[in-house]
């Protein structure tokens, strides 16, 4: 790996089975910032490196971050573009029989013929019922679903700029760190789950628009997961986020560098 690429994700064995790989090697994920897939090796204590394919013809995992000019110049790179990375993993993960698995994409971003409209594939037809058809399908699906209704609404909060898509993020961080209830294990899923969507909004439609708005709202999220989990240890009533304040903190810890 460079000295630039950053390593967010690390594998982890299978639920079921805790002892698989024990020992074995570890694989972390670079994500957009490299090709490499760091490989340490615990028990040795050494670090290599494997190189992820790209289909033929790839420029970048993600055009908006690589061609991206810096906000500010860097104190080890200036004004370079360090991050050139053809492929995205993610999430690695191993089976029951130790092999591991990454949630990847080997191309550029935009989609293949067979996704766009003129295609036999499901999905594609869809863009035959036209955007004011599908805004109502969605609308109406989203009854009775929280997380797609804030999904649906910070989505048409970006169309309308990075403004507007801040205010919606700040309403709803806001309101996490103010709550006063608290969040049982059946509900902490569904509380991951969107502080996921706000943390993919913030990376993926936000910081392209407005670099310097998406850095700010990940520090002060991450600077509230200690006020939930000191409100979760005292005993009492305590915000929305405190039994998952642990996975939010490191979901904004591990993020903020990758905008």
């Amino acid at each position: 790996m460079n000295s630039g690429s950053t390593s967010r994700l690390m594998s982890t064995p299978p639920w079921r089975n805790p002892t698989v790989n024990a020992y074995g090697r570890l694989y972390g994920s670079a994500e957009f910032s490299t090709d490499a897939i760091p490989i340490l090796d615990p028990v040795k204590n050494i670090v290599t490196a494997f190189i992820a394919p790209a289909m033929k013809g790839t420029t970048f995992a993600r055009a908006s971050h690589a061609l991206a000019k810096p906000v500010m110049p860097s104190a080890y790179w200036g004004d370079e573009v360090i991050w050139n990375a053809k492929t995205s993993n993610h999430n690695p993960m191993f089976d029951e029989d130790g092999r591991v698995w990454f949630a990847a994409r080997v191309r550029d971003a935009k989609n293949p013929a067979f996704c766009q409209k003129g295609s036999d594939h499901p999905s594609a037809k869809l863009t035959a019922l036209g955007a004011p058809r599908l805004a109502e399908l969605l609308t109406e699906a989203s009854t009775g679903d929280a997380n797609l209704k804030r999904r649906l609404r910070l989505e048409l909060a970006a169309e309308a700029g990075p403004d507007r898509l801040a205010a919606e993020i700040d309403k709803r961080i806001g309101a996490l760190a103010t709550a006063r209830v608290r969040v049982s294990w059946r509900k902490r899923g569904e509380l991951i789950r969107d502080l996921e969507t706000h943390r993919r909004m913030i990376v993926d439609r936000l910081a392209p628009a407005d670099a310097r708005a998406a850095f700010a709202r990940l520090i002060d999220a991450r600077g509230e997961a200690p006020n939930w989990m000191k409100s979760a240890r005292s005993g009492r009533p305590c915000a929305a986020g405190s039994r998952v304040a642990k996975t939010s903190s490191t979901m904004y810890r591990s993020t903020w560098l990758s905008i």
